[in-house]
């Protein structure tokens, strides 16, 4: 390549810092805070670069352009290079808000035979009843609390003429909330009501349905995810855990 000076500057450039040249002049790497220098063309000049050829022997300089008509057969040796030139391009930062609503099946998970199992659930914030989670064994769906929300379910969906998806502990008090604010509804009232005027939910403590009873050796976690306030909460990790089970004994004479 031809060596690349600044008329003004005197300045050399590299060509491996140059970063681009269809810009009307040459973008330049500059320090090593990743900063950027312009040279427009009409203070570039351009000038032949020499090289220089060695093959086992003296080494002999060649002007840009030039031809090497003979080279002795003996002890040479031809070097083929590639050079490769990774960058990120049209890299464009964009806004988007969360999907109101968002599903998970698990691919089977083998729990073998066991007495019992649990879900623990890790996430970046709160766990409320926005998350809701359930066992598919089989054909059956059950719905199971994680070990790490408390029996107080915050703000659960409600369905028409559904009950709530885990046991109500009556003797608690509870909230039935429209679009996000409390109400003086009671549960009766909106078991009995078609509830399409809005968004119904319900603040309750439940029995604690921590634990699920497998029926097969193999299940699949369900996970939805209702986002209502713009605010989702991540989910870092879920683990299944079983609890009893046979155990193999190994007695050594």
């Amino acid at each position: 390549m031809a060596n690349i000076t600044n008329s003004i500057t005197g300045e050399n450039y590299m060509a491996e810092t140059i970063v681009s040249t269809k810009t009307g002049g040459l973008l330049v790497k500059g320090d090593k805070l990743g900063n950027f220098t312009y040279v427009p063309n009409n203070e570039i000049v351009s000038t032949p670069a020499e090289n220089t050829v060695s093959v086992n022997g003296p080494q002999k300089s060649l002007s840009y352009g030039s031809r090497i008509d003979s080279i002795e057969n003996q002890n040479q040796e031809i070097v083929k290079q590639v050079v490769y030139d990774f960058g990120i391009d049209s890299v464009v930062a964009r806004y988007t808000s969360p999907k109101p609503i968002s599903g998970f099946v698990s691919s089977q998970i083998n729990i073998g035979a066991c007495s019992y199992i649990t879900l623990s659930v890790k996430t970046s914030g709160k766990l409320d009843g926005r998350m809701e989670f359930s066992i598919i064994d089989g054909s059956t769906e059950t719905p199971i609390l994680p070990e790490e929300m408390e029996k107080q379910v915050l703000q659960e969906k409600l369905f028409p003429g559904m009950q709530t998806r885990f046991s109500m502990n009556t003797e608690e008090s509870y909230t039935i909330y429209k679009d996000g604010a409390a109400s003086s509804l009671t549960y009766e009232q909106v078991l009995a009501m078609p509830l399409d005027d809005g968004e119904y939910s319900i603040s309750y403590i439940s029995n604690g349905e921590y634990k699920y009873i497998p029926v097969n050796e193999q299940i699949r976690l369900k996970v939805i995810a209702r986002c209502t306030d713009n605010k989702p909460v991540p989910i870092k990790a879920m683990t299944i855990k079983k609890f009893g089970g046979e155990m193999p004994w190994h007695i050594s004479d």
